[in-house]
């Protein structure tokens, strides 16, 4: 009987010190930044791209998960510790990463958009906008939002201000560029959305 208990005992010891060591995951960094959101009380909604560990500075390398950019085009990242599977908010000065064009995503998302600098205009912006207005924008920002994420449309639709300083809703807004021109954006829209006028705006330097 103590050579049975014995080896029991060895065999959880050697499994348990297997587990932990096994490689962080797609799927257990997803659920650690989610997790973060949590308990910080952050309303990010569900991570919607991992990204395989890359560089971070003075740090292990981490896994950058995205989750939907708040309603202002800024992005929301959670950084997963590739090592030791800590969560946290990326540290200052770091560059949020993109998913290279033609490279495979670490789990199931939305299909990244390309760089560029093109919106598409959803809703017409109008100069002088109350907070009420102003609000209702965001809803439905987010609202769209999370139909995109569901129906593998990257989530970028946002209030936006123009250079005339007019607010409306628009899609491809990513805080400091827009988005490549892509057509089956507009079909989404229109099919899926709800959207029946839409347009693209240049945004290059006049």
């Amino acid at each position: 009987m103590r050579w049975l208990l014995t080896a029991v005992l060895l065999a959880w010891i050697t499994f348990s010190g297997c587990n932990q060591n096994r490689p962080l995951a797609a799927h257990d960094a997803r659920s650690a930044a989610e997790n973060l959101c949590q308990r910080e009380r952050l309303d990010w909604g569900d991570a919607v791209q991992t990204l395989a560990p890359g560089p971070v500075p003075g740090r292990h390398d981490a896994w950058q998960v995205a989750f939907a950019p708040a309603s202002d085009g800024s992005p929301r990242v959670v950084l997963v510790d590739g090592v030791t599977g800590w969560a946290g908010l990326p540290p200052p000065g770091y560059e949020i990463r993109r998913q290279p064009r033609g490279e495979p995503v670490a789990a199931p998302a939305a299909a990244a958009v390309v760089d560029g600098p093109w919106i598409l205009v959803v809703e017409e912006p109008l100069p002088g906008l109350d907070a009420a207005a102003t609000g209702r924008l965001t809803r439905e920002a987010a609202r769209l939002n999370d139909l995109a994420t569901r129906t593998g449309l990257w989530p970028l639709f946002s209030v936006h201000t123009d250079r005339a300083g007019r607010t409306g809703l628009a899609y491809g807004w990513q805080g400091d560029r827009g988005i490549a021109r892509d057509d089956s954006v507009v079909d989404w829209a229109k099919h899926r959305g709800g959207l029946k006028e839409t347009r693209w705006v240049d945004l290059s330097p006049k």
